[in-house]
């Protein structure tokens, strides 16, 4: 459950934490702890998977109709951020063995979210596990994510499953079709989907890096292709003490991208395009993209929009500095022909549409703390205007 004690203290007016897991709590923050840029929304589920959870990704004003007779609604995109992590051949869960120190926190700040805790396995092995994720608003495409685990006790073997899974609904309607998947130079996962009525391309690629105390390594891998999903299966000895990371640096882009919008579309222009994006980021690993995510932040969101105010009870300033984070991650800043919806891109509420909210509540705090995205907010209703007459005719 959200604990309110950590807005005691100046920094504890920047973290929302949650300090027990619960398996039936899941829902709570996975929506509070939302990450987002305008452009995509990632809610914060855990890397392990639970039943109950809900693993949505949302690109901004790419709806689809999935059948006559369903409403238009954001389509579910491919995950990238579960883990199927495996402990001496056992699935890694803290619905089993025992769980010490558990924190999850977002840091409203820096807009990165993080997990940490102990966890001691059924058959007794000890483990310290640090999870990282940011959504960049400095590359509006890319997602961030750093596991480290420490080995506190005897020897163990760690594997790792990860990849892209486009096997996501929006509660049982699939969106896209097939798509085309492959894996570039033993490394680059690429998943390529196409929603299904709107005929929009979805571009999703991922990288893993790994290190061994320190020293870059090159994990085994196991590949695994099956439908709508690209896996990969790394392998690793952990001695007494050892520390093991893993980078995971994934971006998507879409056909409907405004910087494509002036040239000749071609999808093997854009798969390369990611492609090479990719690599370069890699290059930059998690450390530094998220150095550079955190200034951006900093200059457009904190620098024109942070309010402080005096109170006696601390986690009203926690309180104010989450609603000015989530307009921040909610605003489609970037692109005029997008607004926001009622449940923003937190969740699939309301399927991604706009109502009044937007000019009751979210629009005045731009007026005075970021014009230009009040702009480009009634500029989307602005273009609206000859489809809604349309409708009213």
């Amino acid at each position: 459950m959200l604990d309110l004690s950590f807005s005691q203290g100046k920094s504890g007016k920047w973290i929302v934490a949650d300090t027990a897991f619960s398996p039936d709590h899941l829902g709570k923050s996975e929506a509070v702890m939302v990450l987002g840029n305008g452009y995509m929304g990632l809610r914060s589920a855990n890397e392990e998977p639970y039943l109950g959870e809900r693993r949505n990704l949302f690109i901004n004003g790419t709806f689809n109709q999935a059948d006559p007779n369903e409403v238009t609604e954001l389509p579910n995109a491919a995950d990238t951020t579960q883990l199927d992590i495996r402990i001496d051949g056992e699935r890694f869960s803290l619905e089993f063995g025992e769980v010490e120190q558990y924190s999850k926190q977002l840091n409203l700040n820096e807009a990165e979210l993080m997990r940490s805790f102990k966890w001691t396995s059924p058959k007794g092995k000890k483990l310290q596990f640090c999870f990282r994720r940011f959504v960049s608003l400095k590359n509006l495409h890319l997602i961030g994510m750093q596991l480290e685990i420490t080995n506190l006790g005897a020897a163990v073997d760690l594997s790792i499953g990860s990849g892209i899974n486009a096997q996501m609904t929006n509660s049982g309607v699939q969106h896209f079709q097939e798509g085309h998947q492959r894996i570039a130079e033993n490394r680059f996962i690429q998943l390529t989907q196409t929603t299904a009525q709107s005929g929009i391309d979805f571009v999703h690629t991922a990288v893993h890096s790994f290190r061994l105390n320190d020293e870059e390594i090159t994990a085994e891998a196991e590949r695994n292709m099956e439908r709508r999903r690209v896996w990969m299966v790394f392998g690793i000895e952990l001695g007494p003490n050892d520390r093991f990371e893993m980078e995971k640096l994934s971006t998507v882009h879409t056909s409907r991208d405004k910087e494509l919008a002036a040239e000749t579309y071609s999808l093997e222009s854009l798969q390369m395009k990611a492609l090479t994006e990719l690599e370069e980021l890699e290059q930059k690993g998690y450390q530094l993209s998220m150095e550079e995510h955190r200034a951006v932040w900093q200059e457009q969101v904190w620098d024109t929009g942070d309010v402080e105010i005096d109170s006696e009870h601390p986690e009203d300033q926690l309180a104010l500095r989450s609603a000015i984070y989530h307009l921040a991650a909610m605003a489609p800043a970037h692109d005029e022909r997008m607004g926001i919806g009622a449940k923003a891109l937190s969740g699939e509420g309301y399927k991604g549409h706009s109502f009044w909210d937007t000019e009751i509540f979210i629009l005045p705090v731009f007026i005075y703390s970021k014009p230009e995205a009040a702009r480009s907010l009634l500029l989307y209703r602005y273009h609206g205007l000859p489809g809604a007459r349309k409708k009213a005719d």
